[in-house]
């Protein structure tokens, strides 16, 4: 009440039904999977919540780990091969004063500590969970956005043309898929779309030949989504609706999804599956 000033157009909270993906972008198999089953139950969901006078709302943004955090911190603050150095340093100096007194037993626990300590160093990397990623890791909440977007287009994807289709064990009317009544996501662009490419500064003029902006049309396949709900039950003689049709299918064109291999950046053309 405070909050909207007792505004008549405030939505009462208890009345999203809000599913939010908690697996992160460095899940993207188990994130995809949760992603395409919401999609599928949304035809059932979105009749309850309407039924019921609520709305669903899904989550697709993501966030940082913490040892995504902590890395992109040394990194900017502390460049990771001076970071390494002194500590190195430090072992080195432990090391020489241990075997002074322990022998072997002190160059045994300078390697150990040496080695547990590089593997601390590159958490970061080895929690992106990647297939064939061993170095990457996101130095930004925008990077890792835009490595969401990328895998979040997928579903995207998939949800609008399965939206199309009546499965049998449904009622005639019900399709394989549906958007919800509303969502949220990362690395939003201009036109619409999202960003899914690993470029982080402003968009080039030039045409994009190695990916590194390119965008997905999301607004548009929305759009093209709730066109054709609205035209569904029009006859195939509706000008209007051929129309749209068109023109929605024009403007998905422009930003397609795109797969393509980039395992410096983390995206893959055949993964996950």
């Amino acid at each position: 009440v405070e909050f909207s000033n007792s505004s008549r157009f405030a939505i009462d909270g208890s009345n999203i039904n809000n599913w939010v993906r908690g697996e992160g972008a460095f899940e993207a198999t188990i994130t995809l999977d949760l992603q395409r089953g919401y999609f599928q139950e949304a035809p059932i969901l979105n009749r309850w919540a309407k039924t019921n006078g609520k709305m669903t709302l899904m989550g697709m943004n993501t966030e940082g780990t913490e040892d995504q955090i902590l890395g992109a911190a040394k990194d900017r603050f502390l460049t990771r091969s001076l970071f390494q150095e002194q500590l190195l340093n430090l072992f080195f100096s432990l090391l020489a004063h241990l075997s002074q007194f322990f022998g072997v037993f002190g160059e045994i626990g300078g390697l150990v500590s040496s080695i547990v300590m590089s593997q601390y160093l590159d958490n970061c990397p080895k929690g992106v969970n990647i297939p064939g990623v061993a170095k990457w890791c996101p130095s930004s909440l925008l990077e890792i956005g835009q490595l969401s977007s990328y895998y979040d287009q997928i579903a995207i994807e998939e949800a609008f043309l399965a939206s199309f289709i009546s499965p049998d064990l449904y009622a005639g009317d019900t399709p394989k898929a549906a958007f919800p009544n509303a969502l949220y996501l990362d690395s939003l662009d201009v036109g619409g779309t999202l960003r899914t490419g690993s470029g982080l500064t402003d968009l080039p003029k030039e045409e994009d030949e190695n990916h590194a902006y390119s965008r997905y049309a999301y607004v548009d396949t929305v759009i093209a989504y709730n066109a054709e709900l609205a035209c569904r039950d029009a006859s195939d003689g509706n000008n209007s609706c051929r129309e749209l049709r068109r023109l929605v299918a024009q403007r998905r064109q422009r930003f397609p999804i795109q797969r393509w291999e980039d395992l410096d950046h983390g995206r893959h053309i055949d993964w996950p599956h």
